[in-house]
């Protein structure tokens, strides 16, 4: 998850790469669009990229060219696939690196928390209050948040055995 800062309030806005190419990413369209960053990583890195506005909905990006093929399988469901399954390897690497976050090494832990505690199949958007909204028991969610404490715990233990501190000096 990218994190910008929001237009409107100044708050943090919190997105992924692969809602530039979802008609229902940004929120909707309701949200901060943020498919021209997605775009102009694109072609800095020599791609030449169109994008489309669809109605109420997001703005997508729907043709990324190198050297003038085209990218996008004519296959791909545009604005309903996910870009993982569609794009080549190496876009998808160029995206993951351009918008890099904490998040992306904790997700496992965060989903596998959210189905083992909480019983929540999916922590992804998707567009219908039966699936997007969960009445939880309390001891449900107390469980959740002390196993995310835990692997916080194990985490930077595991990144302390990793990388010592070196107080201070180089060597």
């Amino acid at each position: 998850m990218t994190t910008t800062t929001c237009e409107n309030c100044g708050h943090a806005y919190h997105w992924d790469w692969e809602d530039a190419f979802d008609k229902f990413g940004f929120g909707d369209g309701d949200g901060q669009i943020e498919t021209w960053r997605v775009q102009a990583a694109l072609e800095c890195a020599g791609y030449t990229v169109e994008e489309m506005s669809w109605g109420c909905h997001n703005t997508i990006i729907r043709s990324i060219k190198q050297d003038g093929n085209e990218q996008i399988p004519e296959e791909a469901k545009l604005g309903y696939d996910d870009p993982r399954d569609f794009l080549p390897r190496k876009i998808i690497s160029l995206l993951d690196r351009q918008f890099v976050t904490e998040d992306r090494g904790r997700q496992p832990a965060i989903n596998r928390i959210a189905r083992e505690f909480l019983s929540i199949e999916t922590l992804e958007t998707r567009n219908f209050d039966a699936l997007d909204f969960h009445d939880l028991a309390i001891w449900s969610i107390r469980d959740a948040l002390v196993a995310a404490y835990q692997a916080g715990i194990a985490s930077a233990a595991e990144a302390s055995a990793t990388n010592p501190p070196t107080n201070g000096r180089s060597s």
